[in-house]
């Protein structure tokens, strides 16, 4: 944390509150990392207000650092708008003889079962065109189920991230409101041919789709937060 601040108090000009990856929005009152680690033992929370889970709000439950109070931690409401830092790991060091592992060079993402993608499991919960963009940033796509192979493997990289709850996938509709199962497409241009909807769904609820926790398909509207996958081609 000290090199962090340090970092960021070198760079010149306007520096605002940022968010980083930790929340409690699935395990109330303890914070994890989007990659499941549980934030403690460590943590920099800052003393005003009794930072966290202000009791005055109840809503507060992602991490900025808080750029008036030193950068220490501050839980405040998902929506709302910060800056925010990223981070890739650094890659492996490989040692004896060169070989390429899918997905390697795509830090954060992993590969799935009989190597059907590399994909990002993003936890903290946001709106379609937001999650959208972040795919967008690192040369990816909401993630395409163009297979019940693949949805099989999609199904158990959820459940291999503990996922509990819903998760935007990149399918949306061609006809907004629309009850028919044919009037879809994938981001990716992957034609649309199979689909694991929910009995009742698509019921016109939204022209995008999440994938529930039970594996199957659901319309929803698209500014609803969910969390969400990023696909990338391996290389």
């Amino acid at each position: 944390m000290n090199e962090i601040r340090t970092e960021l108090h070198k760079i010149s000009g306007y520096i605002p509150d940022l968010w980083i990856g930790g929340s409690d929005i699935h395990h109330n009152d303890t914070f994890y990392w989007q990659n499941g680690i549980a934030v403690r033992p460590y943590a920099n929370w800052g003393t005003h207000q009794q930072q966290p889970n202000d009791p005055h709000y109840h809503d507060q439950d992602c991490i900025i650092l808080h750029r008036t109070d030193n950068y220490t931690w501050y839980d405040e409401p998902c929506y709302r708008v910060y800056g925010f830092i990223c981070e890739h790991p650094l890659p492996a060091v490989h040692t004896g003889t060169p070989h390429s592992q899918p997905c390697e060079s795509h830090p954060g993402f992993q590969l799935l079962e009989h190597n059907l993608g590399c994909v990002e499991y993003v936890r903290i919960p946001i709106d379609l065109d937001t999650a959208r963009n972040y795919c967008r940033i690192f040369d990816s796509h909401l993630v395409t189920i163009e297979s019940e192979a693949k949805q099989r493997a999609i199904f158990r990289f959820m459940t291999s991230h503990n996922a509990s709850a819903t998760s935007w996938i990149g399918l949306v509709s061609t006809k907004p409101g629309t009850h028919s199962r044919h009037d879809w497409r994938w981001e990716a241009g992957v034609p649309y041919s199979y689909s694991n909807w929910d009995h009742i769904d698509p019921d016109a609820d939204g022209n995008c789709i999440i994938i529930y926790t039970n594996g199957q398909w659901r319309d929803r509207a698209c500014t609803e937060h969910h969390s969400f996958m990023c696909e990338k081609n391996q290389s």
